[in-house]
C-alpha cells in the first residue's frame, strides 16, 4: 500500500506541472488567438490527469479518516493536537427509528396510502421530559456513527 503522505507529496508535485503546462497553453492562446495542436493535447492530457488526481485525492482522503477513525475509536468527541495544527473531531449517531413503534406510541391514525418516515431529532430528545425521553428510547437504534472533523491551527 501506497504511504498516503507520499502519494499526497506526488499529487502537489503533479498539481503544480500541470498548472505550469496550464499557463504555457493560455500564454500560447493568447499569442496565437487560438490553440496550437500541441496545447490541445496539453489540455486533454491536464484533464486527464486532474480526473485522476481527483481520485487521489479522494483516496488520500479516505486514509487520512480512516487513520482518524481508528485512533479516536470509542470517544464521542476530542482533539488530535499536532505541532502547528490540530483536529477537532466529533461523532454523530447515525439512527434507526421504528416506525410501528413510533406510531404506537403517538396513536398516530395514518392512512395507508400515506408514506411517513417518523424520527425525532436528537437535539429535541434532549429537551423533552425524561419520562417522554425513555419512552422514545424504546424506539430508537443506534446504528452506527458518523465522524466529523475540523482543522484549525494550534
Amino acid at each position: 500500500m501506497t504511504d498516503p503522505f507520499e502519494a499526497y507529496a506526488a499529487a502537489l508535485g503533479t498539481i503544480e506541472a500541470l498548472a505550469s503546462q496550464m499557463a504555457d497553453a493560455e500564454t500560447s492562446a493568447q499569442a496565437h488567438g487560438s490553440l496550437q495542436p500541441n496545447s490541445v493535447d496539453s489540455i486533454v492530457a491536464t484533464l486527464d490527469r486532474a480526473a485522476q488526481l481527483a481520485q487521489t485525492a479522494k483516496d488520500l482522503k479516505a486514509s487520512a479518516m480512516a487513520v482518524i477513525e481508528q485512533v479516536t475509536a470509542g470517544q464521542q468527541g476530542g482533539e488530535l493536537v499536532g505541532n502547528t495544527r490540530k483536529i477537532v473531531f466529533e461523532r454523530e449517531d447515525r439512527e434507526d427509528w421504528d416506525q410501528d413503534a413510533l406510531k404506537a406510541h403517538y396513536g398516530a391514525q395514518v392512512p395507508d396510502f400515506v408514506t411517513q418516515k417518523l424520527s425525532v431529532a436528537a437535539k429535541i430528545i434532549k429537551t423533552l421530559p425524561a419520562s417522554e425521553q425513555s419512552a422514545l428510547q424504546l424506539c430508537r437504534k443506534v446504528t452506527g456513527s458518523k465522524l466529523s472533523i475540523d482543522i484549525e491551527e494550534v
